[in-house]
């Protein structure tokens, strides 16, 4: 005996072969809006509400991005081609942020629960225990999906590893929650957008919201906290690898604490995340919560000076009209009332931004008292920075020996402490050299040594690389070579904010 049974969840009984279905394909970028299943499903059922509807080029992207709002569901789509008889494509689209009030009234001949999509999700709902339930609307406060660890810290109840473990074991056998296992092996797990919506209506309707973004902006600020660590750029660029599946979670709770004037726990927060910012390419967005948190009229003076240095540190390297100032601002107040490591790092900081402005003999002077000053604070990253900006500040001035000489020097302290960066930077500087003295097999020599950084993920050095390396190929009259290889520097640069 064979049967076929639909049901919302798996029964569970000897024999059960369960056949998930999922929701429609969605298209992967604009070239295919036409071949995903969504955008058919959408066009078939919409000829039959509307004969005249056509899908064109005016429209078709619109219908996609509405297919994509309602996570591919049949049902979803089919109640919102119905409300084609009052609105346009692009009205309805508009309307997509209230998507359970608007996608009712379905076919009379359906049942209650599939005549709208907030009926539909809360007849599954209703099907849960209190503590299911619970944990269901709870989870509405993760954006872009979570971990096992998060549930526990921000939906758990009492019985946090039972009640978590096995809530999401019957969450995602009802279909309510999606499990996806990531390229390192871990699991993930999140509500689609329509979901998500009708979890965060129950979690509202049950006086719990504040509480639970508080506990989850709470989780979010511990898992940053975690990645400050490391003592030089590298091992930085390590600890924040956790930080960018969580990006959205990460902007839900800045918006929270913001909105509810949280501003010690904001700061806190935009200091905790300064080198996902940084290195994770979100520059532009640090710098404008940084620029945000400093408006906290309570910040203690400590706090309020850690974000300015992390506000001036970005705008540094944007080239953000507000570096000057900023970078002005974070050195005055550091030798104010900063600690000695704050003070060798905004000289350090407002050496660079010397330098790159050409003038060469003050940022010398900036970046030797920040040496003393990291020396007597025991930075030794601080001090091996210093040394290869010293080495570009000579190298600028036109002494070649002395610049390949302090780029020794660099690599040498930079070593000791286990930096792979700052040596791979003076070596670029030192091919330039060896071919700025008529020495480009050294060059070349030199280039052949460089590691390999996108490996570690540390991709911003690229276009300055390609361009040295574009000149050493024109010192061997390859000037193809070189037209490519400069050409790919200059496409890469805004993508990936290299060193100046």
């Amino acid at each position: 005996l064979k049967m076929l049974v639909t049901s919302r969840a798996p029964l569970r009984v000897s024999g059960e072969q369960v056949h998930a279905v999922t929701p429609l394909s969605l298209a992967g970028g604009p070239e295919s809006i036409d071949q995903s299943e969504a955008t058919l499903f959408f066009v078939d059922r919409a000829t039959a509400t509307v004969p005249s509807f056509r899908l064109t080029a005016g429209n078709r992207e619109i219908v996609g991005e509405i297919c994509r709002r309602l996570d591919g569901l049949p049902l979803a789509i089919e109640l919102a081609v119905a409300r084609l008889v009052l609105f346009s494509p692009a009205e309805l689209l508009a309307r997509m942020d209230a998507r359970l009030a608007l996608l009712r009234d379905g076919a009379t001949d359906q049942p209650d629960r599939l005549r709208s999509l907030h009926a539909s999700i809360a007849w599954s709902y209703d099907l849960l225990n209190v503590d299911e339930q619970a944990l269901f609307m709870r989870l509405a406060v993760f954006m872009g999906g979570w971990t096992l660890e998060a549930a526990e810290a921000v939906a758990a109840g009492s019985e946090r590893d039972t009640s978590v473990q096995g809530g999401l074991t019957t969450l995602i056998s009802r279909n309510l929650v999606w499990s996806e296992v990531q390229p390192d092996g871990t699991s993930r797990y999140g509500l689609l957008e329509t979901i998500r919506e009708f979890a965060e209506e129950r979690l509202v309707a049950h006086g719990e919201d504040a509480a639970a973004r508080d506990r989850h902006a709470s989780w979010v600020l511990e898992l940053a906290r975690r990645t400050r660590t490391g003592n030089h750029q590298f091992e930085q660029i390590l600890a924040i690898g956790p930080l960018e599946p969580e990006h959205s979670n990460i902007e839900a709770a800045l918006h929270w604490l913001a909105a509810t004037g949280q501003a010690e726990r904001l700061a806190d927060l935009v200091i905790a995340l300064e080198h996902h910012w940084e290195w994770n390419e979100y520059g532009v967005q640090g710098l404008g919560w940084c620029m945000r948190a400093l408006e906290g009229r309570e910040l203690s003076q400590s706090v309020r000076l850690e974000v300015l240095g992390g506000a001036a540190h970005l705008a540094e390297k944007l080239e953000s009209p507000l570096a000057e100032r900023l970078v002005e601002e974070y050195a005055a107040k550091a030798e104010e009332c900063g600690t000695l490591r704050q003070r060798a790092d905004a000289a350090l900081l407002a050496g660079m931004h010397a330098e790159d402005s050409g003038d060469f003999p003050r940022a010398e002077g900036l970046f030797l008292l920040a040496c003393t000053q990291a020396d007597q604070a025991g930075e030794a990253w601080i001090s091996a920075q210093c040394s290869y900006h010293l080495g570009v500040v000579a190298l600028g001035q036109g002494a070649l020996d002395q610049a390949m000489a302090t780029f020794d020097a660099a690599q040498a302290a930079a070593t000791t402490i286990g930096d792979p960066l700052i040596p791979a930077w003076c070596l670029v500087y030192q091919a330039l050299i060896c071919c700025e003295q008529g020495n480009p097999e050294r060059a070349a020599a030199l280039l052949r040594n460089h590691p390999d950084m996108d490996q570690v993920g540390y991709r911003q050095h690229q276009p300055l690389l390609r361009a040295v390396a574009s000149v050493v190929a024109c010192r061997f009259d390859d000037y193809r070579r070189g037209a490519r290889l400069l050409g790919s520097a200059i496409h890469d640069v805004p993508m990936r904010s290299p060193e100046k």
